[in-house]
């Protein structure tokens, strides 16, 4: 899965919205997705992308991945 094609994941934005309690850590959001939830590539992603931070709304956790 390619930069673009996770942009568009749809059921990573749902996740984003609705199964992470904010604010949140970079950990914690990494942690929300449980084993084999999503690929590989996504987590990987995922993890380059996010900042040590804690984010205090989806929407933030969704620029940072580049998907709004």
């Amino acid at each position: 899965m390619n930069e673009m094609e996770m942009t568009k994941n749809e059921a990573l934005k749902e996740h984003v919205r609705s199964h992470v309690s904010y604010p949140a850590t970079k950990a914690q959001l990494l942690q929300a997705c449980e084993a084999g939830e999503f690929p590989e590539e996504v987590q990987k992603m995922a993890e380059m992308h996010l900042q040590d931070k804690t984010y205090n709304s989806a929407d933030e956790v969704l620029k940072d991945l580049h998907m709004m």
